[in-house]
């Protein structure tokens, strides 16, 4: 992704836990869609504290027209997504959810269906690398057409954490109704 223009870089709108609440400058966030070749459309706005997030209006998504969009869903989904589920409704209903948002049909994102949710825990932590691949998969999936990010979340749990998990049958941390219809 280094060598791809930062005027050409797929614009990203993030959110994290709660609806309209997303990072900008310097945020650990707006790092990780940067190492995936992305441009966070809210980078010009100061982050408090380097981690916080800041509450953004749908006028402003609406003007920033990102091409992706990203929510992380949180503790308010506990049990609901993450190991030990196979259900994806939780997930789904969220990105139907964002889909429908008045005014949003404007938005290249959703008219292009590029709306993705999100279990945090692949984001958060040192499993981070699983999320960028996501991220970058997502962001440029021409590019990245050979790159499995499930398959990078298996061999971390294997491997590195030397769990026993078999992500082909358990787990829910992604979803796209084409490309992730299962969760993973």
């Amino acid at each position: 992704v280094s060598d791809i223009d930062p005027d050409n870089r797929t614009k990203v709108y993030f959110e994290f836990f709660f609806d309209f609440y997303t990072g900008g400058e310097g945020g650990v966030y707006q790092e990780y869609i940067e190492m995936a070749g992305g441009r966070n459309v809210f980078s010009d706005i100061p982050e408090p504290g380097g981690c916080g997030l800041v509450e953004v209006s749908s006028e402003e998504i609406i003007e920033r027209k990102p091409e992706v969009i990203l929510h992380h869903v949180g503790m308010a989904y506990a049990g609901k997504t993450g190991y030990g589920i196979d259900d994806v409704t939780a997930l789904r209903e969220k990105r139907e959810k964002i889909m429908e948002r008045p005014g949003f049909s404007a938005i290249e994102a959703v008219r292009s269906g590029r709306v993705y949710t999100l279990d945090s825990s692949v984001v958060l932590g040192p499993i981070y690398p699983v999320g960028v691949s996501y991220y970058a998969k997502w962001f440029y999936p021409e590019l990245f057409e050979d790159l499995d990010p499930n398959a990078i979340h298996q061999e971390y749990l294997t491997k590195f954490l030397r769990i026993d998990y078999d992500l082909s049958k358990h787990g829910v941390f992604v979803y796209h109704p084409e490309q992730h219809p299962d969760g993973r």
